[in-house]
């Protein structure tokens, strides 16, 4: 059981002090607070728990979309770097593709 305690000093009619005393039951509230601080304290393990799945995924997410961003921009530089040289160009569109798994007949609208 818990219990909070409290009181007043008041003077009666004749200026003898008199000590006003109160008490009340504060069980539920003392369990309530409890039970909340726990799920409280859960739920900021699971937050924690998500931030460091996300920040992973985050960094893998941003390794795989980099490698072939890096293969196109690369490509796309040799390509226009020797524009006048067709079937140079064309091995470069095809490198490009095949980065990123992609047919070339598709981009080529052969398919």
């Amino acid at each position: 059981m818990y219990v909070r305690f409290g009181g007043t000093v008041t003077a009666d009619e004749n200026g003898k002090q008199l000590l006003r005393g109160y008490y009340s039951d504060v069980t539920k509230t003392v369990r309530e607070d409890r039970t909340q601080r726990g799920a409280l304290a859960d739920a900021l393990v699971a937050a924690e728990h998500a931030n460091r799945a996300k920040a992973t995924f985050l960094n893998n997410i941003s390794h795989d979309i980099r490698t072939p961003m890096n293969a196109i921009v690369r490509f796309t530089a040799l390509a226009t770097s020797h524009i006048d040289h067709k079937e140079l160009v064309l091995d470069y569109l095809r490198k490009i593709e095949v980065s990123f798994n992609v047919p070339y007949a598709r981009l080529a609208g052969t398919a």
